[in-house]
């Protein structure tokens, strides 16, 4: 049996991923993985009980920050297959998918 797929995709934005592992952590009980030492980011993934990812959190580079970045909570919907996908547009204005 394949694991459901969570409707939303969350992600936070954030200058300080270690405090915010660490806060939501003890609030909510979630837990994240490491960033990829490999990557030139540092991303890391907002796990669920099973294993499976439920959402991300950026670390802001100073870099990101200088180009406009900001701390910010983001939440798009995941869908999953074509069909849904064309639904989904039709449901919308033209200019909210783009």
């Amino acid at each position: 049996m394949s694991r459901p797929v969570p409707f939303c995709w969350y992600e936070l934005m954030t200058g300080d991923a270690d405090g915010a592992a660490e806060f939501y952590g003890a609030v909510v009980g979630w837990s994240f993985s490491t960033p990829d030492p490999q990557s030139p980011i540092d991303y890391r993934m907002i796990l669920r009980s099973d294993g499976g990812g439920n959402g991300g959190v950026l670390q802001l580079s100073e870099a990101m920050r200088q180009g406009g970045a900001h701390p910010a909570w983001r939440g798009c919907p995941i869908l999953p297959s074509p069909i849904s996908t064309q639904r989904y547009r039709r449901s919308r204005p033209m200019a909210a998918v783009r």
